[in-house]
């Protein structure tokens, strides 16, 4: 990245915060309603118990959680360069099966 610092933290935030949307769009897409919530691994456990496909994306979800609240507070979580590479696949990785799902409709 060219960005000097770069802005780890609300990257890796961000990619939790996309993914989220993904999920909530997707039950909105399907006539239900979104819950209030950012827990990740209660979000793909309701969908599991609709769809088994998305045991598929549990890991992501998982992998995404600290990422929810952590990094927006000072000494959270500690995160480096490196750190960030995971946020961004599982984002993208949830993205794409969201995407896959909803052109099947």
């Amino acid at each position: 990245m060219k960005m000097h610092p770069v802005p780890i933290e609300i990257i890796c935030y961000y990619c939790e915060q996309s993914a989220e949307k993904y999920l909530k769009g997707y039950l909105i897409f399907n006539g239900n309603s979104a819950e209030r919530t950012h827990d990740f691994i209660l979000l793909n456990n309701k969908y599991c118990n609709i769809e088994s496909e998305f045991k598929s994306i549990e890991d992501e979800c998982i992998e995404l959680v600290p990422y929810e609240v952590q990094v927006r507070y000072p000494y959270q979580l500690e995160v480096n360069e490196e750190d960030m590479n995971s946020p961004i696949i599982c984002a993208e990785r949830i993205q794409s099966f969201v995407i896959s799902k909803i052109m099947k409709v």
